[in-house]
């Protein structure tokens, strides 16, 4: 379960997803969690890698 500012982080990346989506170019794009020790930047991680292709059909994920 994630808590405040690691699920603002994620909204924010899904955020950022659709718009590189809408943006339709055939560009790669990169995303990169950053953060103290401590602050649940694998927890971040791992579930953007869970549900970015159950709610971006067409994103892959690599």
């Amino acid at each position: 379960m994630l808590v405040g500012a690691q699920q603002d982080a994620r909204l924010h990346m899904f955020g950022t997803i659709g718009k590189a989506l809408l943006d339709r170019r055939k560009a790669a794009h990169i995303g990169a969690v950053q953060g103290k020790l401590g602050t649940g930047k694998a927890v971040i991680a791992t579930r953007l890698l869970a549900d970015i292709p159950r709610m971006f059909h067409e994103v892959e994920v690599r």
